[in-house]
């Protein structure tokens, strides 16, 4: 090894320079050469690649995202990481068949023997058809009008009756009759106005069975179904307020007819949103029933 202060040529594994002393440096083509090694996420994207075919997206998607990464962190290792066919193979797997997936998904299923179809839904007779366009008459109405005009009930009634609800629901026996007898000349006055309400009541519980013809491209806010929830609420409460027998058994008359409508309707409704409606006038019924059978002026008759 030549000294590049005096050269002076000293044995090649000398620390010194024999003639100046200058400490020499080991050349750099006597370091051992460090191996170059594969990326470990090349390989797991490769890996991942090839599960996305049993897996889809849950392997695919991350494949992508590993070969990404493990491209990147090789191209800046400097020579110290290879690997890079492998991270291109494990992406360009991964992108294949996940777009395999998704073109595979487009595809219609066959028709499964014996399974459920639209034809197959229990719908009301042909001859109950006409049923609909009474009920529509309870519930077809301008979705901003105040109240709910279509029953005859006027924003008052409904804010009156919600209140009335939740007094009974949450208050003690004598808060519910103070709160009753406070409000009875509405009560009536609501009772009077819903009257043409309880005859399209009566006249539907004549039909067998009630139809929903309701298209599933229509608006939901063309048919206001909470108009049934404010019928059987208003039908509780003026329950509460009779105490002669002979109301009393009209009540139960009308009440009957209501739960009897909303039990054939129920069946037939075609949204989940109108079904749970029926459902809640139904428990609104039973809570009703059960608020006269507790009645102490009702008799046994």
């Amino acid at each position: 090894m030549q000294c590049p202060n005096c050269r002076h040529e000293n044995p090649n594994d000398a620390q010194r320079c024999g003639s100046c002393g200058l400490v020499l440096k080991i050349a750099d083509s006597l370091q051992p050469a460090t191996k170059a090694r594969t990326s470990k996420l090349a390989i797991l994207s490769l890996v991942l690649g090839v599960l996305s075919l049993p897996f889809f997206l849950l392997a695919g998607i991350p494949a992508i995202i590993v070969a990404i990464v493990s491209i990147i962190r090789i191209a800046n290792s400097g020579g110290r990481l290879k690997g890079l066919p492998v991270a291109l193979a494990g992406m360009i797997v991964s992108v294949v068949l996940t777009c395999t997936f998704f073109m595979l998904w487009r595809l219609d299923a066959p028709p499964i023997p014996n399974d459920y179809t639209v034809a197959a839904l229990h719908s009301a007779p042909p001859e109950c058809a006409p049923s609909f366009d009474m009920l529509k008459s309870l519930i077809d109405e301008d979705w901003k009008l105040p109240g709910s005009p279509a029953i005859g009930l006027t924003k008052e009634d409904v804010k009156m009756i919600e209140h009335l609800s939740e007094v009974i629901e949450n208050a003690t026996a004598s808060e519910i009759a103070e709160s009753l007898n406070q409000h009875g000349a509405q009560i009536e006055q609501a009772w009077t106005r819903a009257e043409r309400a309880r005859d399209i009541v009566r006249r539907l519980n004549e039909f067998p069975e009630i139809a929903d013809l309701t298209e599933t491209g229509i608006p939901s806010r063309s048919l206001r179904w909470v108009n049934l929830i404010h019928l059987a609420e208003l039908h509780h409460v003026h329950a509460l307020m009779q105490t002669e027998p002979d109301k009393i058994h009209a009540v139960i008359a009308e009440l009957i007819e209501l739960d009897s409508v909303f039990r054939k309707l129920s069946p037939n409704v075609r949204l989940l949103i109108e079904k749970l409606i029926c459902l809640r006038c139904i428990e609104e019924n039973m809570v009703t029933a059960n608020a006269i059978v507790n009645n102490p002026t009702v008799t046994r008759e």
